[in-house]
């Protein structure tokens, strides 16, 4: 379960109150989902514990305990524990360090990928999807290009609010 996930279903799930522009774009889409997609996302837990011959692993989205929880590469190592790899996501930046005995890992953004510490007033989205595969105890990510033009020609196709506003930060890129 992440806060995109949650605010779906419940618009004061997070910490921070939502603005005008998150509800127009919540309305949005859930204008296009289902009750059974609505269903799927109640179905998503905190946490997803898997062991595979004695290797643990533990997804999660911020943080085990927190899926706003904001864990940035510069960010000293959080009280993770007991994983051989610990993978979660929510600042949408790649990255891959040791955490006590084991490994953190986040995979970047498929959609919505930027660098956190440029200036607000010129913020910019990555044009391209981040991803990893973890695999035989490996590391391997990998960043794909998207085709803008298809980008901006679906999002407008389909009415998205502020898609000519989004597009634009990913052609600064």
């Amino acid at each position: 379960m992440g806060n995109s996930d949650a605010f779906l279903l419940d618009p004061h799930a997070s910490k921070e109150e939502p603005t005008e522009r998150h509800l127009v774009q919540r309305d949005w889409t859930l204008a296009r989902l289902s009750a059974e997609h609505l269903d799927y996302l109640r179905s998503f837990e905190p946490t997803v514990e898997l062991d595979v011959d004695g290797f643990r692993l533990l997804c999660f989205h911020g943080s085990p305990g927190d899926y706003d929880e904001v864990v940035l590469p510069e960010d000293p190592p959080g009280p993770f524990a007991g994983a051989d790899l610990l993978a979660g996501g929510h600042v949408h930046v790649p990255q891959l360090r040791r955490v006590g005995s084991g490994w953190y890992v986040n995979p970047g953004s498929v959609g919505i990928g930027y660098d956190h510490l440029q200036p607000d007033d010129d913020f910019r989205f990555d044009p391209w999807a981040s991803y990893a595969i973890v695999e035989a105890r490996s590391v391997e990510f990998h960043r794909v290009p998207f085709d803008l033009d298809e980008l901006d020609r679906v999002t407008r196709e389909a009415a998205m609010p502020m898609a000519g506003e989004v597009f634009d930060r990913y052609r600064r890129s």
